[in-house]
């Protein structure tokens, strides 16, 4: 994975505050930005993934001296309660949060999709550092392909079909891959290939995708630029610097599992210090 400067993400915080501010204050003046304790809500998708990723940033915020209440059974997705106010912070995916602020967005590598993420965001909302060593990518499960990036199984796309219950997350999957000249058969008798993502499937039957056929999606937490305090966005980087996605799978596999996340997250943080 391409590095994300820690840098850019503070730099945009930094401006969205400025224009919050409205007269060119510096952030040092902006009153909740400077407290040390801060109260906020973080709003939790009812998914495996969105629940590890919320309860992960509220334990990192409450070690940074945070007032923290994880906000469940939301009558829309975490991001768009942040968007309407309802919520301090969203945490999610990079790719899928910029396709619910800019859908039209065609940028598809971590870098690119950060930035125009960073700057599709409102006055007042402000991105963390993604965790650039997690992802939930979308991936091209093909069991042995004798081809080992989507680019060079694209010739062989034909003499297979999709399988109609492939689990592409943020659909649609196809599609990209028709851009990438791949264009899967319709014969039933075709065999058949599937969609996974970096999180459940098996890496070793996963087709590598270095030219970003799918866009990147790596954890990101987004937020209030006045609801957080400098102690406690210093906490977020825990999560940004930390986190892999062997770490996460394995979380959210304890999830499903039925294990309660915000244990699972508690559990994690305590074992970075």
């Amino acid at each position: 994975m391409i590095s994300l400067r820690p840098a850019r993400a503070v730099a945009a915080a930094i401006a969205t505050v400025g224009v919050v501010a409205g007269c060119g204050a510096p952030a040092a003046n902006l009153g909740p930005a400077d407290a040390e304790a801060v109260t906020v809500t973080i709003g939790v998708d009812d998914t495996p993934e969105g629940a590890v990723l919320a309860h992960l940033y509220g334990a990192a915020l409450r070690d940074a001296h945070a007032d923290v209440t994880v906000v469940g059974d939301l009558d829309v997705a975490a991001v768009d309660a942040l968007l309407a106010g309802e919520v301090d912070i969203a945490a999610g995916f990079s790719g899928s949060l910029l396709a619910r602020v800019a859908p039209r967005s065609e940028a598809r590598s971590a870098d690119d999709v950060f930035d125009a993420l960073s700057r599709a965001l409102p006055a007042g909302i402000a991105p963390g550092d993604v965790a650039t060593a997690a992802e939930n990518r979308r991936v091209l499960v093909v069991g042995e392909p004798g081809a080992e990036t989507i680019e060079d199984f694209a010739p062989q796309c034909a003499g297979v079909r999709l399988d109609p219950d492939a689990a592409w997350e943020n659909a649609p999957g196809p599609d990209a891959l028709g851009e990438a000249g791949c264009v899967f058969g319709v014969d039933p008798a075709l065999p058949a290939v599937t969609g996974s993502t970096t999180l459940a499937a098996d890496s070793a039957a996963s087709l590598a995708d270095p030219e970003h056929v799918f866009a990147a999606q790596n954890p990101v937490a987004l937020y209030r630029s006045q609801s957080l305090s400098r102690t406690a966005t210093r906490g977020l980087d825990v999560v940004a610097g930390e986190l892999t996605t062997t770490d996460l799978a394995d979380m959210v596999g304890q999830v499903r599992g039925g294990a309660d996340p915000g244990e699972i997250a508690r559990a994690w943080i305590d074992g970075q210090r």
